[in-house]
């Protein structure tokens, strides 16, 4: 159902753990408005996970499906290709999200921007494991090989940071994650990531 993506399958486990504790809070009449994004959000992520496989192979297949879990399945697409390496594939997809945004607020649209950080951060780590050339839409002007790679990375570097602040903008919460998340690695040994935190958390 997964294919060989293990942390799809985490993914599908946690939310499914997540429904059932709303699911509780719910029947029980502990049920609080403030939950209510968050589940459904959750049957977004629930209805999305298990597309992934056939929509990285067909992207056409993403497309059609559904406006309210598109963004959704599009954003677990760019992720799943970026944690495969993809990383030219990563951003396109994670482009097409990002120009085809939904307009919500809150927790949903700061689990878009995480998602798009993490995805530019594991294309990052990508780039800085091997050469690796532009995109054919968006040739550097210097048409060596080091000067695209540079060029490509501090694209991808720029784009994380940008999905960070936007994250966080959204959804403050997040800020307490961005040093232990395990796919921001790449992004967390650069002084732009330092700056960020500066900013996002000035000194009281």
């Amino acid at each position: 159902r997964f294919g060989a993506s293990t942390v799809l399958f985490q993914l599908y486990q946690e939310r499914t753990q997540i429904d059932a504790m709303l699911e509780h809070a719910e029947q029980s009449g502990t049920m609080q408005p403030a939950l209510e994004p968050y589940k459904l959000l959750g049957g977004k992520l629930l209805a999305a996970v298990p597309l992934v496989p056939r929509a990285v192979d067909d992207f056409d297949f993403a497309r059609s499906q559904d406006a309210a879990i598109r963004p959704m399945l599009f954003a677990l697409v760019a992720y799943e290709f970026a944690r495969r390496g993809e990383h030219a594939s990563a951003a396109r997809v994670a482009e097409k999200l990002r120009d085809d945004l939904p307009d919500v607020t809150g927790i949903e649209r700061g689990v878009y921007f995480l998602f798009l950080a993490r995805t530019y951060s594991l294309c990052l780590a990508a780039t800085n494991s091997r050469d690796a050339a532009l995109p054919d839409d968006s040739a550097a002007p210097d048409d060596s090989a080091a000067a695209n790679a540079a060029a490509l990375r501090s694209r991808y570097l720029r784009h994380a940071i940008d999905c960070l602040r936007e994250a966080s903008l959204a959804f403050p919460f997040f800020i307490s994650g961005y040093n232990t998340e395990p796919d921001l690695t790449a992004v967390r040994a650069t002084p732009e990531f330092a700056a960020l935190l500066s900013e996002l958390q000035p000194a009281k």
